[in-house]
C-alpha cells in the first residue's frame, strides 16, 4: 500500500524512486502523494483486500482475472489485472474487458474524461505470457497486434461518440509485457514502431527503451542459481501525438547498492517487479 499510494517506504524516509525527467523535479513534486491512476498485474486479492483499502482513500477500481488462472489450481482466488482511478479526477466512460483468443492472458481497455480539463482518455492495461524465448515471442506479439486493434477501435469510437478528433484523445498503455526490447524479436518493437498499425498508433515509452537507459531495469530475480534482470514492465503513450498532452517525470528505478542482496522481492521492494509511474501535465483543448 506504501508503493501504490506514493508514500515513503517505512525504512526509508524517501520515495522508494526518486521523481526524474529532462526537466527535472521540484522538492514539492518530489513529497507528492497519490496517483489518479494505478494499474496493476497478478492481483489475487481484489475483493478482499485492494479494492476496499483502495475506495478508503478514494479510488474505484476494475478487475479482469485470467479465464484459467494457475492460482486455482494451487487452491487460491484466480490472478488478475486490476485498473483503480481517483474519484473526482477521472470520470469512467466504458470499460471493455477482453481475453486473447490466443493465451491465457487478459488486458482492459477503459475510456474516461478527465474532469478538470474535460479531455476524453483512453487507458489500456495487459499482462501478457510469460516465458523467455522465441515461440513465447511469437505469441506474445499475436497478443500485442490483438490489443493495439482493440485500442484502436476504443479510441476510434470514443471519437465519433464525444465530437473529438482523434488526434486530440491521449491514450495510455501500462503493463507487464514480459518482454525485454533488448531480446530477439520482441513485442516491444510493434508497439513502438511506426509502421504497418493504425492510429492513435504508435505509441512512445515514458522510459529510454530505444535504445535502453543501461541502468533501467524492472524486475531482478534470482531463483537458484539463476539471476534475470530485465526490462519488462513498461508506460506507453501518444503524447507526441497529441497537443496539451505531455509526459513531465518518471520514477527513476534504484540504484544498485539500493537493492537487498536477495534483490527482489524484499522488505523494501515488497514485489518482484518494481513499479513504474509517469507524470502527465493535461491542459484544456
Amino acid at each position: 500500500m506504501e508503493v501504490l499510494l506514493g508514500a515513503p517506504s517505512s525504512t526509508d524516509s524517501k520515495p522508494q524512486h526518486q521523481c526524474t525527467k529532462e526537466q527535472g523535479c521540484h522538492q514539492d513534486e518530489a513529497n507528492y502523494v497519490g496517483y489518479d491512476v494505478i494499474a496493476m498485474e497478478e492481483v489475487d486479492q481484489f475483493h478482499g483486500f485492494f479494492e476496499p483499502l483502495l475506495k478508503m482513500m478514494g479510488y474505484q477500481g476494475l478487475f479482469l482475472p485470467k479465464p484459467y488462472s494457475p492460482c486455482v489450481v494451487s487452491g487460491w482466488y484466480s490472478d488478475g489485472c486490476a485498473f483503480f482511478w481517483k474519484i473526482g479526477e477521472l470520470e469512467l466512460i466504458k470499460e471493455e474487458q477482453y481475453s486473447y483468443q490466443q493465451g491465457n492472458q487478459v488486458y482492459l481497455i477503459v475510456t474516461m474524461r478527465h474532469l478538470t480539463t474535460g479531455k476524453i482518455m483512453e487507458f489500456a492495461m495487459t499482462h501478457l505470457k510469460a516465458g523467455q524465448g522465441v515461440k513465447n515471442e511469437v505469441l506474445r506479439s499475436v497478443q500485442v497486434q490483438e490489443l493495439m486493434h482493440r485500442l484502436s477501435c476504443s479510441a476510434l469510437s470514443a471519437s465519433k461518440e464525444h465530437g473529438v478528433e482523434l488526434n486530440k484523445i491521449p491514450v495510455i498503455l501500462m503493463g507487464d509485457f514480459n518482454s525485454d526490447i533488448r531480446e530477439e524479436a520482441s513485442c516491444i518493437q510493434s508497439v513502438i514502431s511506426k509502421y504497418g498499425t493504425v492510429c492513435p498508433c504508435p505509441l512512445t515509452s515514458v522510459y529510454k527503451i530505444d535504445p535502453p537507459d543501461p541502468s533501467l531495469f524492472t524486475t531482478w530475480k534470482i531463483r537458484g542459481l539463476t539471476t534475470q534482470k530485465r526490462i519488462i514492465d513498461y508506460i506507453f503513450c501518444n503524447d507526441e501525438k497529441v497537443h496539451g498532452f505531455e509526459c513531465t517525470h518518471i520514477l527513476d528505478v534504484p540504484d544498485e547498492e539500493e537493492m537487498e542482496l536477495t534483490k527482489l522481492p524484499g522488505f523494501k521492494y515488497p514485489s518482484d517487479h518494481l513499479a513504474i509511474n509517469a507524470r502527465f501535465r493535461l491542459s484544456k483543448t
